[in-house]
């Protein structure tokens, strides 16, 4: 009788020993880069709907940073001068990619200096960084100046498109279309990771380029000169650069957007995110060049911020000025919810109403300990 109990016992203390090898504790690598793991040390990688790829994040890029600003740079440069305007746009266009990429460069040093504090790469924006870097109460300010520098973008949409379509639609107040516009607004924004946002942005895209090339066609048979009698000027007094640099630093409007977007790429695209926004930047720093130095030549001195008031002052086709009021309009729109996504972010994290990501390390962590948990009642069980 001895015997068979201590057989019997020795059988139950190998079956809880294999049941303890089986548990699937998660190592810290994978609790780091909040990735399901299989077979021993090694992480394997899942698709997750929610990440994007890269030319994904070349299109946030390049949507994210033309807009309203974009259609102001025959404005700043009727301002400067031709000269002014390109020596200023040419020392700011490169500070300013220098600069978005200097964010991607710091969140990926933290990142390797281990200062993640267990946090994923997806789950690390604009406040960790900061905080990284300048301490908790510098975080928490950077998060307040994206939070108000993207709610003012998106105000600012709001009177553009109300504008714009009261140009097509005069029997209609600017007031009247806000209103009908935050139908939209409220059930674009529902979307909340930026992998669902790349319909939006591509539309939006075809329809601000479509735009875009609506104006170089109604100017580039102007080059001559014919809609303007006054000489170009190639300079403009000083007083007028803040002008032209506050133009640019507008037009380069989707700055709060860029560790938001990095945050969304699949682990396997990350290190190749500085090389799209690079490119990305550059497209945009180069359209900005062709609609500033095009209008300008074509059309002379530019007194308003708004391109296609201009086109409708210099006696142009008035169904072409309505078609680029509604394709604008439309594009702005359409990028409201992308402009939206950071501060919606940074609330919904204040306020405790983060949506719960299966991939977050501590939702992994969490179902592993229930996983441990519930290991020995289930060998018990079979048993």
């Amino acid at each position: 009788m001895t015997t068979q109990t201590t057989k019997q016992s020795g059988k139950r203390t190998r079956m809880n020993a294999q049941s303890e090898d089986s548990r699937p504790i998660l190592p810290k690598s994978a609790r780091h880069e909040g990735r399901p793991t299989s077979g021993g040390n090694h992480t394997t990688e899942t698709e997750n709907p929610d990440e994007l790829k890269l030319w994904q994040a070349y299109i946030h890029v390049v949507k994210g940073n033309i807009g309203p600003g974009c259609l102001s740079m025959p404005y700043a440069f009727s301002q400067g001068g031709l000269f002014i305007a390109l020596g200023v746009l040419s020392a700011f266009a490169p500070a300013c990619i220098y600069c978005m990429l200097l964010l991607v460069w710091s969140k990926h040093k933290m990142l390797a200096d281990g200062g993640g504090q267990g946090l994923s790469a997806r789950h690390i924006n604009f406040e960790e960084v900061g905080a990284y870097a300048l301490g908790p109460m510098g975080g928490q300010m950077i998060e307040l100046f994206v939070s108000f520098t993207q709610l003012g973008v998106c105000s600012i949409y709001f009177d553009f498109c109300s504008t714009n379509l009261n140009a097509v639609f005069p029997a209609i107040a600017p007031k009247v279309f806000i209103i009908l516009m935050i139908p939209v607004v409220m059930a674009t924004v529902m979307v909340r990771d930026a992998r669902g946002l790349v319909v939006f942005s591509t539309i939006a895209a075809v329809l601000i380029f479509s735009a875009l090339l609506t104006i170089y066609g109604e100017v580039i048979p102007h080059l001559g000169g014919d809609l303007h009698n006054a000489p170009l000027r190639m300079g403009g007094p000083m007083s007028h650069i803040p002008v032209v640099f506050g133009s640019l630093a507008f037009a380069f409007e989707g700055i709060g957007l860029i560790l938001p977007i990095e945050s969304s790429l699949a682990d396997s695209h990350r290190a190749g995110f500085p090389m799209v926004l690079a490119l990305g930047m550059s497209t945009v720093a180069v359209v900005f060049l062709i609609t500033g130095v095009l209008c300008f030549v074509a059309l002379g001195d530019v007194d308003s911020a708004s391109i296609t008031a201009v086109l409708s002052g210099k006696g142009l086709g008035e169904k072409v000025i309505d078609t680029l009021n509604m394709l604008v309009s439309m594009a702005v729109l359409l990028t409201y919810p992308l402009q939206f996504l950071p501060p919606v972010q940074i609330l919904e994290k204040r306020t405790g109403l983060e949506r719960k990501d299966p991939e977050s390390p501590s939702w992994k962590v969490h179902a592993s300990e229930l996983n441990i948990a519930a290991a020995p009642e289930g060998a018990g069980g079979t048993q």
